[in-house]
């Protein structure tokens, strides 16, 4: 799950959260949000007394990011909360695009939807900030 957190104007505070169920002794959110490289070490996620894993990352307003969670330096998963998009090696990323606009349902995102602003909230899952989400064209 990723949870967004308003920061300012322009910026978010994403927590990433590894999906409940999968045993880790070492958890990382890889992604082109990371200079971009989709570098293994990636963001470093710390096991929570919840159980869960969690890391934080500030990300800015109108853009769109890709990411897995590596697990134990050899296993990928993706964010059940997330859509997913295809990448060039034969599997999925985890999309997330960040605004102001709030929470934007999958089926609105197929039929080009453009959602009411939620500003000054937190919010959860894939936001969206018109019917054309920016892209970097990144995909692992």
């Amino acid at each position: 799950m990723v949870e967004l957190q308003p920061i300012d104007e322009r910026r978010w505070r994403a927590i990433f959260i590894l999906p409940r169920g999968i045993a880790a002794q070492k958890a990382a959110v890889v992604g082109d949000f990371i200079d971009e490289s989709w570098h293994p070490d990636g963001l470093h996620m710390v096991h929570c007394a919840d159980g869960r894993w969690r890391a934080g990352l500030d990300v800015e307003d109108g853009e769109t990011y890709q990411f897995r969670y590596l697990v134990d330096e050899c296993c990928w998963y993706n964010d059940d909360s997330c859509p997913l998009v295809s990448n060039p090696f034969g599997s999925q990323n985890s999309l997330l695009a960040v605004s102001k606009q709030g929470k934007l349902p999958l089926a609105a995102l197929a039929q080009g939807a453009i959602v009411e602003s939620n500003e000054g909230r937190s919010a959860t899952g894939f936001l969206l900030r018109t019917s054309a989400a920016p892209s970097n064209g990144k995909a692992r």
